[in-house]
């Protein structure tokens, strides 16, 4: 797996719905007829388009040098239309389609490493544990100089994409620069199938609980609860998590998927909202909500995010902090809050389109904006072989002053 963008992606079923007229016994015959007059407008105006489009397909397939086939053809053009919008809506073949439904399930065939581009440079974002990039030594903030023997800096998604066709392929060789040391080191990878197992958890002594959550899949909620529920106490017919404190590391999470961030926000916020969602189309709007029901908030919660955090990332790090049940640690988050809606096609293609974005609670926006921690960490030096984040991040949660702000409730919107 080797992705240029990083998504959650939540399937909108309304994404295809007709657009909808609201009929008024009261409404007037001439406003029926204006609205009729309007549509036939629009028709008219794409329909003068679609010839072009007709037209010019017909010339290339009848005069162009070299025979293509109209479904190379209309292919490309789709992904050229799809190219005008944003950096993170695609065309998807059938094959790369089926790749980010296994993903959610947890289990597929690749490297095991994410990548962005940020400020002209193509960064490692997250390595999955016992993928073979990990095996290769690769980590978060390694930047890609080049594929394939292919230089990357300046190149778009599209030119990115075009180096990486060797995904689907075995092998797929890489040269990789350490930020800190300023080493190049080139590494060949041998893709492989990959369990992905997004949570990660240790016992940190006295009660108190460490879990990392790599990436966010359908198994990400269940991991949480097994971890968790392993300090689950039951006195009679009550029960209660023994624990004195939880430290939540998002850091290198590039995001997955939507609903698995919203049930574990859901698991530790007793009320309030967790995310909302608002795009041009208002069947889209939703604002999604705490319950109380088995809620885990006797506790305090420190959440690390760092600049590869990312998408679903933070729409759980945002809940947490609005609704004052956590204390953000480390440095300004990645800033991804664009819902994707994955949309399959009638030919066994699909379509990941942008339909909204994301804002917490308080109604910020995530997107190109990012989560603010509460307590800012420096960088660490280049030379640092400790997780310094990690190390402050434990000595903060064992100062119990810092409980009740992280159990008060919110302040209010």
């Amino acid at each position: 797996m080797i992705r240029t963008i990083f998504l959650s992606f939540f399937l909108l079923p309304s994404v295809l719905a007709q657009e909808k007229v609201k009929s008024d016994k009261n409404f007037q015959k001439e406003d029926s007829s204006s609205v009729l007059v309007l549509k036939q407008q629009n028709n008219d105006h794409r329909y003068k388009h679609l010839k072009t489009f007709s037209d010019v397909l017909n010339i290339i397939e009848s005069s162009y040098v070299r025979k293509i086939s109209t479904e190379q053809l209309t292919q490309g053009a789709i992904k050229g239309m799809i190219k005008e919008l944003d950096p993170h809506s695609h065309f998807l073949s059938a094959e790369e389609l089926n790749t980010f439904k296994q993903e959610a399930k947890g289990q597929f065939k690749g490297f095991g490493i994410e990548l962005a581009i940020k400020n002209k440079q193509l960064i490692v974002i997250a390595v999955l544990a016992n993928s073979p990039a990990q095996a290769a030594g690769l980590k978060a903030g390694h930047i890609v100089i080049q594929i394939n023997n292919q230089k990357t800096i300046g190149l778009n998604r599209k030119e990115i994409n075009n180096l990486l066709k060797n995904k689907m392929k075995n092998k797929i060789s890489l040269l990789i620069k350490d930020p800190n040391s300023k080493k190049t080191n080139q590494i060949e990878l041998q893709s492989k199938i990959i369990d992905v197992h997004s949570v990660s958890y240790r016992d940190l002594g006295n009660q108190f609980l460490y879990i990392r959550i790599n990436t966010f899949t359908k198994r990400t909620f269940s991991e949480v609860q097994k971890a968790i529920n392993k300090y689950k106490k039951k006195e009679g017919h009550i029960s209660h998590f023994d624990l004195k404190g939880l430290l939540l590391d998002l850091r290198g999470n590039p995001g997955g998927l939507f609903e698995s961030a919203i049930k574990i926000a859901d698991l530790f916020i007793k009320q309030g909202i967790i995310v909302s969602i608002k795009g041009r189309v208002k069947d889209h709007d939703q604002t999604f909500k705490a319950s109380s029901y088995n809620t885990l908030s006797d506790f305090p919660m420190l959440v690390l995010i760092d600049s590869y955090s990312a998408s679903s990332a933070e729409i759980l790090a945002g809940a947490l902090q609005e609704n004052n049940r956590a204390i953000l640690l480390g440095r300004k988050s990645f800033g991804k809050g664009s819902v994707q809606s994955l949309i399959p096609l009638e030919d066994g293609n699909g379509v990941k389109l942008t339909v909204a974005h994301y804002y917490t609670p308080k109604g910020h926006s995530i997107h190109e904006q990012g989560i603010q921690p509460d307590i800012e960490f420096k960088l660490k030096e280049s030379a640092a072989t400790e997780d310094t984040d990690f190390l402050q991040a434990i000595s903060l949660l064992k100062m119990f002053k810092f409980f009740n702000f992280a159990t008060s409730p919110p302040s209010g919107p």
